[in-house]
């Protein structure tokens, strides 16, 4: 067994690995990518397209500027995201009356389908990667999550 020591920025093991928590959020980043990849094409949606059909069943009718923001992306990759939604029938996107430089977006019918499906697949990922996790760390890992969220925003 490899003995390991965590110090403020790194953790580093006596067989000479160094991890950096970088290395864990981007191995989970791909893992993740790759899981919602696989199991979202059936439904004809990308993993990275999901967030915005989650984020328009809370807040639909929400501005397409809204939804850059919520997912943090460029402005181009949500035109392309919607565009792709769009062309499918699972949203809508109209010119706002008040302002006619905005879209507002809206789920369909066939959306709102979509949604519960999508929470189906996050909830069985959930389920196998908080495998053996008691509720108290469940809880102390999503605060943990918050906290470390928090403290990246605006970098």
């Amino acid at each position: 067994m490899v003995a390991c020591a965590t110090n403020d920025t790194m953790k580093t093991c006596d067989d000479g690995g160094v991890s950096f928590l970088s290395r864990y959020i981007s191995h989970l980043h791909m893992t993740i990518r790759s899981h919602l990849q696989r199991e979202l094409e059936s439904y004809g949606i990308g993993s990275g397209q999901y967030q915005f059909l989650l984020y328009l069943h809370r807040w639909d009718g929400c501005s397409q500027d809204e939804l850059t923001r919520f997912a943090m992306v460029d402005k181009a990759t949500t035109a392309r995201a919607v565009r792709k939604l769009e062309m499918k029938g699972f949203v809508t996107r109209r010119r706002d009356p008040g302002d006619r430089r905005r879209y507002i977006i809206s789920l369909t019918d066939k959306g709102h389908a979509l949604w519960s499906q999508i929470v189906n697949v996050l909830e069985r990922w959930n389920v196998r990667a908080l495998y053996g996790f008691d509720e108290a760390e469940r809880d102390q890992l999503f605060s943990l999550l918050e906290r470390l969220e928090m403290n990246m925003e605006g970098l």
